[in-house]
Formats: C-alpha cells, sequence, structure tokens
C-alpha cells in the first residue's frame, strides 16, 4: 500500500478536497465527515465514510477501539484513537500520526490510512483524494492525468509521444487474453473517439482508436461496438453494430499500421445489453466472441 504524493504545507483548515473510493465520487459533512487538510498541511481522511463507500463494517468495541472489516474477510482492522499501534490481518502496525477526533468522527493522515486501505494518490492540481481498493490493477482519471494503482502503489501513467489526456476523459479498462487493456480520450472533445492502449505494467503502447462502448481484444483483432449515443461521433442509430479492426505488423512485431475492416455484424444479428453481451455466429468466415463490459 502507498501514497505518491501529498499536499504541501498549509495555513489553516480546508475541506475543500474531492474524495474518490474507488471509482465513485463521495461526498461528505462536518457531521458524517469529510476530508480536509489540516493546518500542519495533512490530508486527513474520515474512517467511516471510507469504509461504507467500500462496503465495510466499522463497529466500535467495549475496550474503546473501532475495528473494521470486510464481507469476503480479506480486512480486519483494529484500531484506536489516539494510539499509534493498529492491527491489520493478524499483524501489528504503528501508525506515523494516531488517529484523531473531529467532530465525533475518527480521521486518519492519508499517509497513515494507505497501511490500511490500499493505494492512495493526492492530486494537487485538483486537490482530490483517490483511495484505490484492494491490490488489483485499477485505473482513474483524475483532471488531465491517467492514474494506474496496484499493490506498489498509484502512479500517473505517460501517454505516448504526441498524446495528451483530455481533463475529464471517458476511461474503460478491462483484462482480456492476460494483457490490460485501456482506453482513454486524448485531446479534442466529446465527439471524439477513444485511443486503445496495451498496458505493459505500466508502459502503454497505442493500439487504434475506438467507440466509447465495450470492447475486445483478441491477437490482433479489437472488436467493438458502436457505443452508447452518447455524443455526435458515435450513430445511436447503429448501437447493434460489432466493429472489427485488425492491427497490421512488421517484422519484429512492432505496430506499423491500423486497418479498419468494418462491421462484422449489423441489424437484428446483435442486441447488446447493458453489462453482459455476446455474438453468436456462423462459419460465414466470422469469428464468433464473447464481449463482457
Amino acid at each position: 500500500a502507498a501514497i505518491l504524493a501529498a499536499p504541501g504545507t498549509a495555513s489553516a483548515e480546508s475541506t475543500d478536497v474531492e474524495l474518490i473510493v474507488g471509482h465513485a465520487h463521495v461526498s461528505g459533512s462536518a457531521a458524517e465527515g469529510e476530508v480536509y487538510i489540516n493546518d500542519a498541511g495533512r490530508t486527513m481522511i474520515p474512517l467511516r465514510i471510507v469504509s461504507s463507500a467500500m462496503g465495510y463494517t466499522t463497529v466500535w468495541q467495549p475496550d474503546g477501539s473501532i475495528r473494521i472489516t470486510s464481507p469476503d474477510g480479506t480486512v480486519d482492522v483494529s484500531l484506536a484513537v489516539g494510539k499509534l499501534d493498529y492491527s491489520a490481518g493478524g499483524q501489528s502496525g504503528r501508525f506515523e500520526t494516531a488517529p484523531t477526533l473531529r467532530h465525533d468522527r475518527t480521521y486518519l493522515p492519508a499517509r497513515d490510512f494507505s497501511e490500511l486501505y490500499g493505494s492512495i494518490y493526492w492530486d494537487g492540481d485538483t486537490r482530490t483524494v483517490w483511495i484505490a481498493q484492494g491490490a488489483g490493477v485499477s485505473y482513474q482519471v483524475i483532471g488531465n492525468k491517467l492514474l494506474r494503482a496496484d499493490e506498489a502503489g498509484a502512479r500517473v501513467l505517460a501517454l505516448p509521444d504526441g498524446l495528451r489526456l483530455r481533463s475529464g476523459s471517458l476511461l474503460i479498462d478491462r483484462e482480456a487474453g492476460g494483457a490490460r487493456y485501456v482506453a482513454v480520450q486524448c485531446d479534442g472533445g466529446h465527439a471524439k473517439p477513444l485511443q486503445l492502449f496495451r498496458d505493459e505494467n505500466g508502459a502503454l503502447g497505442y493500439l487504434t482508436d475506438i467507440y466509447a462502448s465495450a470492447f475486445w481484444v483478441e491477437g490482433d483483432r479489437v472488436y467493438y461496438t458502436n457505443g452508447m449515443g452518447a455524443s455526435g461521433w458515435i450513430d445511436p442509430s447503429a448501437q447493434n453494430r460489432l466493429y472489427e479492426t485488425t492491427l497490421v505488423r512488421h517484422a519484429g512485431d512492432q505496430l506499423l499500421v491500423v486497418e479498419r475492416l468494418g462491421d462484422v455484424v449489423a441489424g437484428s444479428q446483435f442486441e447488446p445489453l447493458d453489462d453482459v453481451f455476446g455474438v453468436v455466429i456462423t462459419t460465414v468466415g466470422i469469428i464468433g466472441v464473447l464481449l463482457i463490459y
């Protein structure tokens, strides 16, 4: 668990901070608990609302300690206000700063909070805290930055030369064939396609442009739908079309050009669903694929 960056010294407390837990924007209040930056410049995280957003249970114990558990048993944390010692998963640890009370809510500095809850990233440009749950790979767009979190922590990913992430870009990611892929909007506005990248342990390689939709990668073929009618670039009257793009390579297996082959399936043969959809295709020279979004 790790935190990439922290704010500099502040002169007074501030609650003008946005909190993202996983992919959900979480709002709070002084009564419920809210992220704030104290007069020492530390970002303070409210335990209860973050635990609730993650689906965890927070219980005050008879001895005054606080126990936080997850339904699957992977999280079992005990700590106490004003004490540096804590336990997580049966292992003892020690915070740099003890949990504190504010408006009767328990807070922990973000740097110590990451010892319990996975990776935490602070973006000073947008005054945003992102908490990435668990040790798996996850992505988030904050401002014009694309972030990747894993068991080593959270960090900003560099796009290939010549590409710049559009601020507030859409983001679609998935794992296919043992590889990870992420699609975002680079430059332009909402009416532009997404750029699809293969993620090689944090190094992004551009593949092709796709609609803002579900996609699947099979070898040198990329399959994607016609989107969800979210902008003028997408044809909302043809959302039941499945497209195929072939990645053409030269010697050395380096990507040379991208060739769009057009519609694979059209009309009533293909009816996408909101979450899971499949395509059953006969042997008329077309491959059958299963797409999960």
